[in-house]
């Protein structure tokens, strides 16, 4: 089984997930903080995240992973994050009504 193909596909209206990073207001140490999102947001880092974590870089001057297609050709489903939020204890509820699963 080894060597065979491996094909990235996308499948069409996609959702995606995006990292974050944040600096807490009032933390212990806002310098260090600052310098680890700027750290994060660096060639370097990014470029090792791309490769390890197969995943879109956030800069331009990294390349995405190979055999990915340009994040631009990706159609991202339609996503109204004011109904989610208006909606969001009427669908939970209908959830766990359908599947039976409570967190």
């Amino acid at each position: 089984m080894s060597n065979q193909p491996i094909e990235v596909i996308f499948p069409p209206e996609t959702a995606a997930e995006i990292g974050g990073a944040s600096i807490i207001k009032g933390g212990a140490n806002p310098e260090g903080a600052g310098k680890f999102i700027d750290f994060l947001l660096s060639k370097e880092a990014q470029a090792v995240k791309t490769e390890l974590g197969h995943t879109y870089p956030v800069r331009d001057d990294v390349k995405p992973p190979e055999g990915v297609p340009p994040l631009s050709a990706i159609q991202l489903v339609k996503y109204d994050r004011q109904f989610a939020i208006a909606n969001r204890a009427r669908l939970t509820k209908k959830w766990e009504d359908e599947i039976g699963s409570k967190r």
